[in-house]
């Protein structure tokens, strides 16, 4: 009985913040949109002129990491880590306790189930999922037996990570 109590404490402990991480991945994901949706080619100086106005994008830009290095190692510190699976060094596999796949796309060359884009990054807090990334992952072309050489399977989402078969006549 003692064991259990102990346990329950424990984990009532280390998942104490889950209502507040939840409300705060909102806001990590702006900031993380924030310093996205500024091209790389933007962030290069035109000249030493401490006036031009691309320096204030990129000081702005450099506040903006900042803030967003700070926050993360912070999060970190109470448990809450971001996960990227498409930045993983050759793409991670696909994991249906990680990721939701959106929708996927044949890649010549790629491994079946290799995560290739990231449209929303995941969450976890203290090693338990708090939200999933959404993602794009390969699908290597299937051959199916030919029942009716008219016939050919079409794979479709359906929008929750599921994929469906449907014979197109």
């Amino acid at each position: 009985m003692q064991d259990r109590t102990a346990r329950e404490i424990t984990a009532a402990k280390a998942f104490a913040i889950q209502r507040f991480a939840k409300d705060l991945i909102d806001s990590i994901d702006n900031l993380d949109r924030a310093l996205s949706i500024i091209p790389p080619e933007k962030l290069v100086p035109d000249n030493d002129d401490p006036t031009s106005p691309r320096r204030d994008l990129i000081n702005l830009y450099d506040g903006l990491k900042m803030t967003e290095d700070i926050l993360m190692q912070t999060l970190k510190k109470h448990g809450l880590e971001r996960f990227d699976p498409s930045a993983e060094e050759g793409g991670a596999k696909f994991d249906p306790n990680l990721h939701e796949a959106t929708f996927q796309a044949p890649v010549p060359g790629k491994e079946d189930g290799t995560v290739m884009h990231t449209m929303q990054k995941g969450f976890v807090l203290n090693g338990r999922v708090l939200r999933v990334s959404l993602l794009c992952s390969v699908l290597v072309e299937r051959r199916f037996p030919l029942w009716d050489m008219a016939a050919s399977p079409l794979m479709v989402s359906n929008g929750m990570g599921l994929l469906m078969m449907i014979m197109v006549e």
